[in-house]
């Protein structure tokens, strides 16, 4: 992220799915007739919000729906083969989950759909920073407590809607114990005095030697942001901010845009990179890196920037998941810019630096977390929601109740070549 700066949709993803095959003497039109009759069962998950989803009829003669809930409609009860119908689901207001089980029965199938909607519960997410300094004295090293509490207020802001945009329901907390259960000296803080304290974000963010792993904190029970001067210069958009890993998503739980993987679970051991968030320390202090972190977190939870990013720069794409995010060529942007700031009055160039083109023609201001400066810069949409609580319950490596109940029989031992996608 820089000093320039830097699909409403559901989730109806099935994890469980079976088929056995049970023998019944059935009536019939010949006496010695055996038919078949096949059990099967399907699951689905949705998010608190108003869902449509589409489930499948594995039935080959004519077949009947029952059990449907008040909030969870089938749009039709009856019907005949194999097909498939949607089932209206209605917003849960509620923080708790709530399951529908629906019976779907033929001549020749049982069979069972189980709708699982999450609540709107808000999730709270355990951060530590890691300060890596050398000199105590020098305030760009030894960065305060209080300003990297500061960053997380912000991010905080953002995330609970604070200024217009969609509510996450999702709460960043400083870490109060260590990995040993000891309470932290300074909540949410470790301080590391190191030799080497001016690295280069890239090379520390990919290095998968287990050098900088070594200096993580269990990813699924903290989110671990590192703060250090950043020795790369400037890039073609300013000063490098800040930098995240993106997040995995297991096969039965994909999530368009992310990285796949076959490990529902990863633990520390896994890792010989340092999953994690890198923050410059050279502009702790500077006003413009203070939603640094919201939009770094953003990443580290499944969402892409919000201007087009594809092969080629004289495209302009949709390219970030998101149906309610208008997206707009950023290096036309940067290329109006460098010739308003020479041709506008100060204060027209300050009234179209927020503005943007989007790829459609239509200009919109800039607000969204997701975008690089200039911009309010402080809200997210519902379809970034919906990408961000799909991570929260189905990624390996993030500081959620599901990744505090890892089941032994289910882990890799040792360390797995994962692949390493950072964004900035």
């Amino acid at each position: 992220m820089s000093d320039r700066m830097k699909k409403n949709f559901s989730f109806g993803l099935p994890f469980v799915s079976c088929v056995v095959a049970v023998f019944f003497l059935l009536p019939s039109c010949g006496d010695n007739e055996e038919i078949v009759q096949r059990k099967s069962e399907k699951s689905y998950s949705v998010d608190e919000g108003k869902n449509q989803l589409v489930v499948e009829i594995p039935c080959r003669k004519a077949w009947s729906l029952s059990g449907a809930a008040e909030w969870c409609v089938p749009a039709t009860t009856e019907g005949r083969g194999k097909t498939s119908i949607t089932v209206n689901i209605a917003p849960n207001g509620a923080e708790e989950s709530r399951s529908c089980t629906m019976q779907v029965v033929s001549e020749d199938t049982r069979h069972t759909i189980t709708i699982t909607q999450y609540g709107a519960e808000t999730i709270v997410l355990p951060v530590v920073f890691h300060v890596l300094y050398n000199d105590r004295n020098d305030s760009l090293q030894y960065i305060e407590a209080g300003r990297l509490a500061d960053f997380l207020e912000a991010a905080n802001l953002c995330y609970a809607g604070e200024y217009g945009g969609a509510e996450l329901n999702v709460r960043f907390t400083l870490a109060t114990d260590s990995p040993d259960g000891e309470k932290l000296a300074v909540p949410g803080v470790e301080y590391l005095q190191r030799d080497e304290y001016e690295i280069d974000c890239e090379v520390f963010m990919t290095d998968n030697s287990g050098k900088y792993a070594a200096l993580l904190w269990d990813p699924n029970r903290y989110i671990n942001v590192f703060m250090y001067q950043f020795a790369s210069g400037e890039t073609a958009d300013g000063v490098t901010l800040g930098i995240s890993h993106f997040p995995y998503t297991p096969i039965d739980a994909y999530l368009e845009g992310t990285n796949l993987t076959n490990y529902p679970y990863i633990t520390l051991s896994n890792l010989m990179y340092p999953y994690s968030i890198s923050l410059n320390s050279r502009c702790a202090y500077e006003s413009y890196i203070l939603m640094t972190l919201s939009h770094e977190l953003g990443h580290y939870l499944g969402l892409h920037h919000v201007f087009s990013e594809g092969d080629s720069e004289s495209v302009c794409i949709d390219s970030d998941y998101c149906e309610d995010t208008p997206s707009y060529n950023r290096e036309d942007y940067l290329r109006y810019m460098a010739w308003a700031g020479g041709n506008l009055s100060p204060e027209e160039y300050v009234a179209v630096r927020i503005l943007r083109e989007g790829c459609s023609g239509e200009q919109f201001v800039s607000v969204n977390v997701m975008d690089y400066d200039y911009g309010d810069l402080n809200r997210f949409t519902a379809d970034q929601r919906s990408r961000v609580r799909h991570i929260l319950r189905n990624s390996p490596l993030i500081p959620t109740e599901r990744n505090a109940r890892i089941q032994r029989s289910m882990l890799h031992d040792g360390p797995i070549d994962l692949p390493i996608v950072t964004m900035k």
